[in-house]
């Protein structure tokens, strides 16, 4: 009993000691307080509710650039997936008894068949017979193109909105038609094209003849997408384009003719703007 009685009478007075030590506000690394939680542990030595330990910055370092070498990877990835390969020196058909074995194109379908090619030995007509409807709204598969040994003519397309998938042509040997395409805004897909009639001019044999055509194409704004082409063998028409004002027409001849071009120029019945528009006349 005697001993018990000790033990009452001797702790107490610790126990205060100890609990206002305790609470006493100690300075941190930064001179700020750090302030008892009530529980005896300190600010500084908290762990998350879960138990877990924090990383220390050198961990989260590490952990945020092992996070960012797999996302640049996921990158590349993405980037290898999405890239399409061309077929090395991939070339499509060539003449039979002496007419060309031209691809018979109507539907997404039949223009898929194209895919990879970078030159076509033939004409390139989209659609394949002007007279019929075609569902083809896009070009992407001609993406590998570089050259049209014959005539390329690209209309009517009615959901044809661009020319997106061209960028990689840069000759056609004879014609280039661009006509009633109602809902083409722009030509910006040809911007790699730079030659038009170099078979026309070496008198390849052929059933066309050397031009560029742009013809109604009634929602067409510009032509900026021809600013490469620096060679033309043949007539120049641009002409019931009702969105395209004149200037636009007028530039790109200029530009032809600054080249070296000397052939005729046709353009009527585009928007009319500070270059004026003549109406073309009727047939």
């Amino acid at each position: 009993m005697t001993k018990m009685r000790f033990v009452n009478t001797i702790f107490p007075p610790l126990v205060v000691l100890m609990i206002f030590s305790c609470g006493d506000e100690a300075e941190g690394p930064g001179g700020g307080a750090l302030i008892d939680s009530g529980n005896g542990i300190s600010d500084a030595d908290a762990k998350p509710m879960d138990g877990e330990t924090p990383p220390t910055d050198g961990e989260a370092s590490i952990a945020d650039s092992a996070n960012t070498v797999v996302d640049a990877e996921a990158s590349i990835e993405d980037d290898a997936s999405d890239e399409e390969e061309c077929e090395p020196g991939g070339v499509y058909g060539g003449l039979t008894e002496d007419q060309f074995d031209n691809p018979k194109i109507r539907t997404m379908s039949d223009l898929a068949l194209l895919e990879g090619y970078e030159i076509l030995k033939t004409d390139l007509f989209i659609p394949f017979d002007p007279r019929e409807e075609t569902e083809i709204d896009s070009l992407s598969y001609l993406r590998c193109l570089t050259n049209v040994s014959g005539l390329c003519r690209i209309g009517p397309a009615k959901a044809l909105e661009n020319l997106d998938g061209l960028e990689n042509l840069t000759e056609v040997g004879w014609e280039m038609s661009i006509g009633s395409n109602d809902s083409l805004t722009n030509v910006d897909g040809l911007i790699g094209l730079k030659a038009v009639g170099r078979g026309a001019a070496r008198g390849v044999e052929h059933p066309g003849y050397g031009a560029l055509s742009i013809r109604n194409n009634n929602s067409l704004l510009d032509l900026k997408g021809l600013a490469n082409l620096s060679y033309l063998y043949g007539f120049l028409v641009i002409e019931n384009n009702k969105s395209l004002p004149t200037c636009e027409a007028i530039a790109l001849k200029e530009q032809l003719e600054k080249a070296g071009w000397t052939g005729e120029a046709t353009i009527c019945g585009n928007l009319a703007d500070e270059c004026d528009s003549d109406p073309c006349p009727s047939e």
